[in-house]
């Protein structure tokens, strides 16, 4: 990660630094890293084929996208980078609640407050 953002470091202060910061609570957060990173694109991806909802979550998409690309690629380098990339990848996560909030206002709509429930068979 230190070589990505500054190619300058060598090989060997940069596997010294992540040893030395590896410990028993790191695991947790690596683990953690994919969904942070992808959890928000499946949601788009669901809440665009759940309703219609129109562009709202590609819009979100794009802008979580662009938020954290900014911000990963100013880390560690450009303070006010890092701050307008969490701003734009906050504001595709309220996007995607905006867009989420409509599809189950919508499906709540027509099923009498009982969403996501399926009707008993007849007897």
């Amino acid at each position: 990660m230190y070589r990505l953002t500054d190619p300058a470091v060598a090989r060997d202060a940069a596997v010294d630094v992540v040893l030395a910061d590896i410990g028993p609570g790191f695991v947790p957060l690596l683990l953690a890293l994919p969904a942070l990173l992808l959890g928000p694109v499946v949601l788009a991806v669901g809440v665009r084929r759940a309703g219609s909802t129109g562009n709202l979550p590609w819009l979100a998409l794009a802008c979580w996208v662009v938020g954290i690309g900014t911000f990963m690629a100013t880390e560690f380098t450009v303070k006010a980078g890092e701050v307008a990339g969490l701003a734009v990848a906050s504001t595709g996560l309220a996007l995607l609640g905006t867009a989420l909030g409509r599809v189950v206002a919508a499906a709540s709509d027509g099923a009498d407050g009982e969403v996501g429930m399926v009707p008993a068979r007849q007897a």
